[in-house]
């Protein structure tokens, strides 16, 4: 829709629909119709240029692992640009929440690897982190909180 509605072909907004799209396929369960949009969120991005991929990079890595796929989405995961060079408290030290949810989404894959350990590590920075950017009361928070429960029990 917003295709349409912008006049400009490139407008990074764009891709910022797809990517919603797609995550409300993914909040609904729809996994391939959420493939599809986070898909062409990223190769419109690739297109026109958009220095920031990661987050799209995350979204597909998340979708892998709710599809089961914690190798392919870890695969996904290391695609996104410099991510080779981060360390998880570079990711946590940017003022954007997006390189939390990158360490969230490593930590559900670390779930389905069976790495408790490292999955439950990376859940509580997230916590803490989110706690201290949000409160505990945003959504991110509630997701870390619940996957902390998870492990302690």
């Amino acid at each position: 829709m917003r295709e349409t509605l912008y006049t400009d072909p490139d407008n990074w907004r764009i891709a910022a629909s797809m990517i919603n799209v797609g995550v409300a396929y993914m909040e609904m369960g729809k996994i391939d119709p959420a493939m599809e949009y986070h898909t062409r969120a990223l190769k419109f991005r690739k297109r026109i240029r958009y220095e920031r991929l990661d987050n799209s990079y995350f979204n597909l890595a998340a979708l892998l692992v709710r599809m089961g796929k914690p190798n392919e989405a870890e695969s996904m995961y290391r695609k996104v640009p410099g991510i080779e060079n981060i360390t998880e408290d570079d990711l946590l030290n940017d003022d954007r929440p997006r390189g939390a949810s990158g360490l969230q989404v490593l930590s559900m894959i670390r779930e389905q690897q069976s790495r408790i350990e490292d999955s439950l590590s990376l859940a509580m920075k997230v916590l803490e982190f989110r706690r201290g950017k949000f409160g505990g009361h945003s959504k991110h928070s509630i997701r870390s909180v619940e996957l902390v429960i998870f492990y302690l029990n």
